[in-house]
């Protein structure tokens, strides 16, 4: 909704700005099991890739202004293509190694290097949530968040990477539904 109204006003000459409002408007449930995890984002990566492609025209397109120079490439480049391009990197990582071009040294320094670049976006991320907003009252809570967001990058990153790729696939099957959520809804404590 957000693309296509950017779109309309644009191409209309209709001055308008859309804010970004921290505080949530809406809740959402979480997903309760990985198999549930990975149907959503699958799905998200499915509707990620159809409102990329109806609005493909936007892409480095200097009359979207902003939109058409950075928003849209960084989601067309690096939401979209991404888990291909890291998915591809595993493979051919995996190659190398299995066919000695890159020793087990060069291996662990990739490997390490990329998971403390890793760790530090997400160490990042919430620093700065964290300057800005202030959502944190006990400080053990954003210490404990502060330590996963370390720990975000051995496992959770490679399947999440794994869904976005299936909904990638599921795309190109041309797969357009849905499916299932399921939804406990909100129990009190």
């Amino acid at each position: 909704m957000t693309v296509r109204l950017h779109r309309y006003c644009r191409e209309r000459g209709i001055p308008y700005a859309i804010h970004f409002v921290p505080d949530p408007v809406a809740w959402t449930e979480v997903p309760e099991t990985v198999a549930v995890l990975g149907r959503q984002r699958n799905r998200w990566q499915r509707g990620l890739i159809d409102t990329l492609r109806r609005h493909l025209h936007l892409l480095l397109n200097p009359r979207y202004g902003r939109i058409g120079l950075l928003a849209f490439p960084y989601f067309f480049f690096f939401e979209m293509l991404g888990p291909l391009v890291e998915f591809s990197g595993y493979i051919v990582v995996l190659f190398l190694l299995v066919t000695g071009w890159a020793s087990l040294t060069y291996f662990w320094v990739f490997l390490m290097v990329a998971l403390l670049f890793g760790a530090i976006l997400s160490f990042a991320a919430v620093g700065l949530e964290e300057l800005s907003f202030r959502r944190y009252t006990r400080l053990q809570d954003l210490l404990w968040l502060l330590a996963l967001s370390l720990l975000e990058n051995l496992g959770y990153r490679q399947l999440i990477t794994y869904y976005r790729l299936q909904g990638t696939l599921d795309y190109l099957r041309g797969q357009t539904g849905w499916g299932h959520m399921e939804r406990k809804g909100f129990q009190k404590a």
